[in-house]
């Protein structure tokens, strides 16, 4: 049973999980291409090769909060119309196969992302640094920086899209509102930041409130599927 729903879930989400590897796979592309026409034309790459490929993958994952917030906006959304969700439920276990599929294959996808995305940046990017020191020093400081802020935001971005997608009434509606969501977070927390004066309040507590709040929207979403079959 859970393989058949696996199966169902894939064939709804598979345009967003090809375009989503296209969103990764782009940025990489295109600054490979640059270097390697700039080599054969004037001798040598446009960029370092750590530099490029540095920039390509965070690129990329910044790219993926996309695929993430379609595949939590698509989850239950998508099938509201034909009740096809519903019945499925309605079958012995089929609460927790029907959720636990629709987990796997939004989880999976970004874990296959995120894989591939930090392989170029902890193994293949400094790999491809020779001499330059400062080179390794940027890569260093967009590890540390950057992606914990954005790992963060692509759980906020993926919880509050599974939420909406649990009972607004179109699967864009939901995705489209997910992307104001970390602007409306950030927002609160520098307005707070402000009240309190505690101007390390932002820097220090932002990913964990938006990985908190990711969190809770995605359990809120399963509970309010599971009230609406129940209702």
């Amino acid at each position: 049973m859970l393989r058949a729903l696996i199966w169902k879930d894939y064939r709804i989400n598979r345009l967003i999980i090809f375009a989503g590897a296209l969103l990764f796979i782009a940025p990489l592309a295109a600054v490979s291409l640059l270097n390697a026409w700039a080599d054969v034309r004037y001798g040598g790459p446009y960029y370092p090769w750590s530099v490029a490929l540095e920039f390509g993958a965070n690129l990329g994952l910044m790219l993926s909060v996309i695929t993430l917030a379609m595949l939590g906006g698509t989850a239950f959304a998508c099938e509201r119309a034909d009740r096809s969700a519903e019945f499925l439920a309605g079958l012995p276990l089929g609460r927790r196969q029907v959720i636990l599929s629709k987990t796997l294959l939004s989880v999976v996808p970004a874990l296959v992302l995120w894989g591939c995305g930090l392989v170029v940046l902890w193994v293949v990017a400094p790999a491809c640094v020779t001499a330059d020191q400062a080179l390794a020093e940027t890569i260093g400081d967009s590890e540390n920086n950057l992606l914990p802020v954005l790992a963060a935001m692509s759980v906020a971005v993926f919880g509050s899209a599974w939420l909406g997608s649990s009972f607004l009434p179109s699967h864009n509606i939901a995705t489209g509102l997910s992307f104001g969501f970390p602007i409306l977070v950030f927002g609160i927390v520098r307005a707070v930041e402000f009240a309190v004066e505690e101007y390390e309040l932002t820097v220090r507590w932002l990913p964990t409130v938006f990985v908190l709040l990711g969190l809770a929207g995605y359990v809120g979403g399963i509970v309010i599927y599971v009230r609406r079959l129940n209702g």
